[in-house]
């Protein structure tokens, strides 16, 4: 298996991976990238939870959510490395369920601002976006250490039974 696919045929030419190599997601500099990734998304759940809340922003809320979901799923990555099919498939069905549930929660709480019609505060909104940038940036260049340099790959490999 190459560290660009999931299957077992060789690299295709040209993808930057090099040779065909085992990938299970338990080496040091995987564990190490997923780590980095999970504290960047902790400290981006923590600040836009915060100026969510000043700004009584429903979107911010939405980015809380998704910087801890984020979190969540990273840290069950590197909890099922090495794990069953069966724990594998059960964080997965875990994740989904908990992303419907974030999502029926974000949607009501716009709905109750739409219907109070509380208007956001936008200097607060544009400062975070910012932020979320600058931290979405870090996360891909520690995502960089891993196979294949992308985060959503790793995720499947880590959660997808195979």
């Amino acid at each position: 298996m190459s560290s660009c696919s999931t299957s077992e045929k060789p690299a295709a030419a040209g993808c930057g991976c090099g040779s065909p190599v085992a990938f299970d997601g338990a080496s040091p500099a995987y564990k190490r990238a997923l780590r980095a990734v999970i504290a960047l998304n902790v400290l981006g759940f923590a600040v836009v939870a915060v100026g969510s809340w000043l700004a009584a922003s429903a979107a911010l809320a939405a980015n809380t959510l998704d910087f801890a979901a984020d979190a969540a799923t990273y840290a069950l990555s590197l909890w099922v490395i090495g794990k069953s099919v069966q724990v594998r498939s059960g964080a997965a069905f875990f994740k989904s369920a908990s992303l419907a549930t974030m999502a029926v929660g974000i949607v009501g709480l716009a709905i109750w601002r739409a219907a109070t019609g509380a208007a956001p505060e936008g200097g607060t909104i544009s400062g975070l976006g910012l932020f979320g940038a600058r931290d979405q940036s870090c996360g891909c260049a520690a995502a960089g250490a891993l196979p294949g340099g992308r985060r959503q790959r790793a995720l499947r490999v880590a959660l997808h039974p195979q």
